[in-house]
């Protein structure tokens, strides 16, 4: 429920214009780390080596980390297609090196430093940005394929890790029933997000405490969005759809003063990626938070000022 900024997000080119009222996007979904491994408890991303090309040349990813060249003051990436849509991110003081995103990867501009990405299209700094930083990140023209083009092992890393459930017969007849009548990955996505929104409630707090996977299927059927992205990667795991689960925030406090998006602790959240056959689909199976009142609106609006007319203060004078 923390409040605390954690980043400022600045839309560059590529995004729509923004108005007097409104911003350029209602929300960023800002992607930061992703993890293909689940114990039936938590997830954890696998360190496996991979080979990767970019420019016609080959590498070998060392331990799961693939470093990307740096040339002309950026580091590229091996996206698809032509770069896409820019964001200046300004991160607070964080014992985190996560490069965070929101249309794909396809160049970072940072300070100094290098960069290095994982199997499941997350990228990190060479260093924790404990007293903070801020890098400007370029987007990809296709960002569903993210670098399985670069990889010419993808199709096992899906076959491999994203088709591992844990085995639960459980589970795994839910996901059988949910997902009966749906001819495609698509389908599937759509049924088990429409089963979660309407017979789960979200909540901050587990029924038991330490509920796990089981617990908030078949008992309490409450918990954050971490309980619902796990739900929704691990049936459609069991259905046959390859999913990797995303951490990272919902950006969706505007600063119309300073033309930024405030990222907080609070924002914080959790969401899948699923392979439909052909690119990554997003998909975040929680449902809405309740919606904010008219005065709630206009106190944020007015405490918006404050921070904006500080920034340009240290950026101007």
């Amino acid at each position: 429920r923390s409040s605390a900024r954690v980043m400022r997000v600045k839309p560059l080119d590529g995004w729509p214009p923004a108005a007097a009222d409104r911003p350029p996007v209602p929300f960023l979904m800002l992607r930061g780390a992703s993890f293909d491994r689940f114990d039936g408890r938590r997830w954890t991303r696998t360190p496996a080596p991979f080979e990767w090309r970019k420019d016609g040349r080959r590498y070998v990813a060392a331990e799961g980390k693939a470093w990307a060249p740096r040339r002309s003051g950026a580091i590229h990436f091996p996206s698809d297609g032509a770069p896409g849509a820019g964001l200046e991110v300004t991160m607070y003081p964080m014992n985190s090196a996560v490069v965070f995103t929101a249309a794909g990867l396809s160049s970072l501009e940072a300070p100094e430093g290098s960069a290095w990405f994982d199997e499941d299209d997350g990228a990190h700094l060479g260093a924790a940005y404990t007293m903070g930083t801020t890098y400007r990140v370029w987007g990809s023209e296709r960002p569903g394929l993210g670098f399985s083009r670069a990889m010419p092992g993808f199709a096992l890393n899906l076959e491999r890790l994203d088709r591992e459930p844990p085995a639960d017969p459980k589970v795994a007849a839910l996901a059988a029933e949910w997902t009966r009548g749906a001819a495609d990955a698509e389908g599937k996505m759509a049924a088990v997000a429409r089963r979660l929104r309407s017979g789960y409630r979200y909540s901050l707090f587990a029924v038991d405490g330490r509920q796990d996977l089981a617990g908030f299927l078949f008992g309490g059927k409450a918990g954050n969005c971490e309980y619902f992205a796990t739900a929704a990667a691990v049936l459609l795991r069991h259905a046959g759809v390859p999913t990797r689960l995303v951490a990272g925030f919902l950006a969706d406090d505007w600063n119309e003063y300073g033309g930024f998006f405030d990222g907080r602790q609070g924002q914080a959240h959790a969401w899948l990626e699923a392979w439909d056959g052909a690119q990554w689909r997003v998909l975040d199976p929680t449902p809405p938070a309740a919606a904010a009142t008219s005065a709630d609106r206009w106190l944020a609006r007015a405490q918006r000022w404050a921070p904006a007319a500080q920034l340009r203060w240290y950026r101007a004078v």
